[in-house]
């Protein structure tokens, strides 16, 4: 097991193979825990559905029928013994 100890400018490295180690601090080296962003917990929507402020209403004016209907002849016509239904065969050739 290797066991790291500031000396001086630099740190002393004991173990079988002892040595020193210079240890510098660039300015220029990037920090070793890189920034990260803080997670953004879910909020929720700061206004909530409500309902449409004017509901449906029916049309002002309702449909209403055409004034004079259709009313079917008043005597519809019967054949009577003055009248004659003639039938007429067409041959087409």
């Amino acid at each position: 097991m290797l066991s790291y100890q500031l000396s001086g400018a630099g740190r002393q490295e004991s173990g079988a193979n002892s040595q020193e180690i210079a240890f510098y601090y660039s300015p220029f080296s990037p920090h070793p825990t890189p920034y990260t962003l803080h997670p953004t917990p879910h909020t929720l929507h700061p206004t909530p559905y409500t309902p449409h402020p004017t509901p449906h209403t029916p049309h002002p004016t309702p449909h209403t029928l055409h004034p004079t209907p259709y009313t079917l002849h008043p005597t519809p016509h019967t054949p009577t013994s003055n009248h004659q239904i003639i039938l007429k065969m067409v041959t087409v050739s």
